[in-house]
């Protein structure tokens, strides 16, 4: 791994030196930010009661959004780290964020400043939140499900009736109910504020979500199984995929017309409106089908956080999604180049590559036909600008990317889909 963030590096220096002539970097303010690319890999997203969004990133920290989605600043005040698993907000509009190797902060000032929560707290990757109406907090983690009744000051691990492995969604239903979905366990409920739990299905598979409508009605989506609904608080659970054409299931979230929406992994969003017994793809705009995290606000809008491209945002139900990403600075760089008309190509960390024909000023995905990924280094052909045949024939259609192109070479870029949701 060091070896090849090495070679990552060095090629970086070796592109931003061929960029720009040496004495460029001696004059005075010469770098100045460019407006984007925005977004990054989006891992939770939540909203509080007056409306506010956070989002939670890989390796940009946490951004805020006081105007809908259409502008987010960074709120890292306090943070050690920028690895953003997942979000919650109380009752009392205090904001609690998971961390990959910190635990559990928590921001008093809607993220004005974040304080670590980690008392009792013994597995400090937090996978996922959850909080019911009294205020509790409930934290699934590599090991095990915490819950705080203090307001995150102290935490008891709950092992009853839990195995002691990674859970990676929780959930709450209308009841005060709550399930807690495991890698490679299937599902357990508590019907006593987490003192106790029992088994409720799905033995092997792994759980990335669950969500509950305002009927109690459960949706839980697994890794290669598609949906699971339950109508009798998760004494039963029965396969629920009509309309469903990827079965790879990340997130969900539920609004106040009980409308469930569903992320996939390559398929983008599909809706419900019948408590997640038919499902409809709903992708118009959408232009990252990796979906990792889903919230709906107070308004009915809903936000999808991406595995790569940022924030999209559809006050329609779906109808249509707009990037809402602006100032949202998660994007990884790995590659720059300009073509011979001086526009420049960006090769991102997981939104595949970006264009900019305006010096910067916005960037747009030209790759219609290339499935987003990591995209290492970029190349130019004096004939034609940038080409990017397949290294990998199977990443995208390679006749279509070539004719469109006009490329020959095979070997004018890198690219790693190893990672991908």
């Amino acid at each position: 791994m060091q070896s090849r963030r090495f070679v990552i590096r060095l090629l970086l220096s070796f592109t931003v030196c061929h960029f720009f002539p040496s004495n460029a970097f001696s004059q005075n303010n010469f770098w100045q930010p460019s407006n984007g690319p925005y977004g990054g890999i989006i891992y939770a997203v939540a909203s509080d009661t007056s409306g506010d969004l956070f989002a939670g990133t890989d390796a940009g920290g946490v951004f805020r959004s006081i105007d809908d989605g259409a502008n987010w600043n960074p709120i890292n005040n306090g943070l050690p780290e920028k690895y953003i698993y997942a979000l919650a907000v109380s009752p009392n509009g205090h904001v609690f964020l998971g961390t990959s190797e910190n635990g559990i902060y928590r921001s008093l000032d809607r993220g004005g400043k974040w304080i670590a929560a980690n008392t009792g707290l013994t597995n400090l990757t937090v996978f996922t939140l959850a909080i019911n109406n009294n205020g509790h907090l409930f934290a699934g983690t590599l090991g095990g499900v915490f819950r705080s009744t203090d307001d995150g000051e102290n935490w008891m691990l709950l092992a009853a009736g839990l195995p002691n492995i990674p859970f990676l969604a929780l959930a709450l239903n209308p009841r005060g109910h709550l399930f807690a979905g495991s890698s490679r366990r299937g599902i357990f409920r508590s019907l006593d504020n987490g003192a106790t739990w029992a088994y409720s299905g799905l033995d092997g598979s792994t759980i990335y979500a669950v969500a509950s409508d305002t009927k109690g009605n459960l949706v839980l989506g697994t890794g290669r199984f598609g949906i699971f609904r339950s109508t009798d608080n998760g004494a039963n659970w029965a396969q629920s995929n009509t309309g469903l054409t990827n079965l790879t299931v990340l997130a969900f979230a539920v609004n106040n017309k009980n409308e469930i929406m569903a992320g996939t992994d390559g398929g983008g969003i599909f809706l419900s409106t019948d408590s997640g017994v038919n499902w409809a793809a709903v992708n118009a705009g959408l232009t990252s089908r990796a979906v990792v995290a889903l919230v709906a606000n107070k308004q009915d809008h809903f936000f999808v956080g991406s595995g790569g491209a940022g924030v999209y945002r559809s006050t329609n139900s779906g109808g249509n999604w707009t990037h809402a990403s602006k100032g949202l600075t998660a994007t990884f760089i790995y590659s720059l180049m300009p073509n011979a008309r001086g526009h420049i190509f960006a090769g991102t960390g997981e939104a595949g590559v970006l264009r900019s024909i305006d010096d910067g000023a916005s960037w747009t995905p030209p790759n219609a036909d290339l499935i987003p990924g990591r995209i290492y280094a970029l190349a130019t052909s004096p004939a034609t600008g940038i080409c990017l045949p397949p290294l990998i024939p199977t990443a995208f259609s390679a006749p279509k990317m070539k004719a469109r192109l006009g490329c020959a070479s095979t070997m004018d870029y890198l690219i790693d889909l190893s990672s991908r949701w």
